[in-house]
């Protein structure tokens, strides 16, 4: 929830800790879906393509910011 408030895009990989559900449950409420992997390939591949994409970093973060007051 706190990386959310700074527009910082993270990845989960929902699982068997609830605090990966939760933040897929978050994710889903600022209707980022891209962001929640399906398995741990998945959760490589799309932290891998943020890591290497600024324009999909800075278009992640304004899309956050425009939809973060959802969670507060």
């Amino acid at each position: 929830l706190e990386i959310l408030w700074h527009d910082t895009p993270t990845i989960t990989l929902p699982g068997r800790l609830m605090r990966s559900r939760h933040t897929m449950a978050m994710l889903r409420v600022l209707e980022l879906p891209q962001l929640v992997a399906r398995d741990v390939d998945d959760y490589v591949r799309i932290a891998v393509e943020l890591g290497r994409s600024a324009d999909q970093r800075a278009e992640l973060r304004a899309l956050i910011r425009e939809r973060k007051h959802r969670l507060y």
